[in-house]
């Protein structure tokens, strides 16, 4: 999560850019009272707006005014918000990230087949294409969400992990592989009440309160942290036991976490430092970067991490 007053002292209405070509994993927070709004190409449903056209300019979602929206999260082809209340809400493409690459590339050549297609996808329901609340059960208040491809996690103010979405490697924890979950299901973590979660392409991680690292999901290029293979369900990281890590965080095939020493280690596709002379170019356990002070905040994008350090260096 990111607090836009950590990075700026201006206050200005939230806007909630949704582009549906772009995968940021990571939530923001906003001022009391926001307004979410949209933009961008609609031909995957991913603008909330009820139709499959485009924006072109940011555009309040209609069905959002009376809510109190106090974080969101972008994924590749759908989205997701909290409101203060605790609940969430996901719209778009929210289950099956085949078709979201099957349409992006169609859309460049065949888009008028695209438009045929979704007016078939539209009468069947097949996508959400307004902001719809996800069921969870009696008592359970959503503090944190994360969206990624065709995957959604959120997790509750009572420190449990619900999932649902693409499930083709396991992504959503559930200890099975399927086509997708649906509702949000919860998935068992052994040990102390989850504190931050990070969803990747087709992998996830969690971290509890004791600081112990749980990844799951697709593992071929070593970005759960164990070896190449993956994992249907939660599996602790034991390379960073005693770690005591803080925060976890996940690219395209990579995925990182934080101590509360401000240690960061970093581990997935191509963050091998002996290059391809060594599982190639991977690598498949956690690795320790080292810097000249703390790391404080870090994000991951698709294919590469930034932070900032104590020393406020970038």
């Amino acid at each position: 999560m990111v607090s836009l007053r950590s990075l700026t002292a201006c206050r200005r209405p939230a806007l909630a850019a949704v582009r549906t070509a772009a995968l940021s994993t990571q939530a923001a927070s906003f001022s009391p009272s926001p307004i979410l709004l949209s933009y961008g190409d609609g031909f995957l449903g991913a603008l909330g707006t009820g139709g499959y056209e485009d924006v072109l300019t940011p555009t309040p979602l209609p069905t959002t005014t009376n809510l109190s929206v106090k974080e969101i999260s972008v994924g590749w082809a759908h989205a997701g918000f909290i409101t203060n209340g605790g609940d969430a809400y996901i719209y778009g493409r929210t289950h099956s990230f085949r078709d979201v690459i099957r349409s992006t590339n169609m859309q460049r050549v065949l888009p008028k087949l695209v438009w045929w297609m979704n007016s078939f996808t539209r009468a069947r329901g097949v996508d959400t294409l307004e902001p719809a609340l996800l069921e969870l059960p009696d008592g359970e208040r959503v503090k944190k969400i994360v969206c990624s491809t065709a995957l959604t996690f959120l997790l509750t103010e009572s420190g449990k992990l619900f999932t649902l979405g693409a499930n083709g490697y396991g992504q959503c924890g559930i200890g099975e592989e399927g086509v997708s979950v649906q509702p949000p299901t919860h998935v068992n973590i052994d040990g102390d009440e989850i504190v931050d979660i990070a969803a990747g392409y087709q992998h996830g991680l969690a971290v509890t309160k004791n600081g112990t690292v749980f990844s799951w999901g697709k593992g071929e290029r070593g970005q759960l942290g164990f070896g190449t293979g993956n994992a249907d369900a939660p599996q602790e990281l034991i390379a960073l036991t005693g770690k005591k890590i803080a925060k976890v965080g996940a690219g395209f095939n990579h995925s990182c976490a934080v101590s509360e020493d401000g240690e960061l280690y970093l581990w997935g596709k191509l963050l091998n430092p002996k290059g391809k002379t060594e599982s190639n170019g991977d690598q498949i356990t956690p690795r320790l970067v080292r810097t000249s002070d703390a790391v404080k905040l870090f994000k991951c994008s698709q294919f590469h991490t930034t932070f900032i350090t104590g020393e406020c260096r970038l």
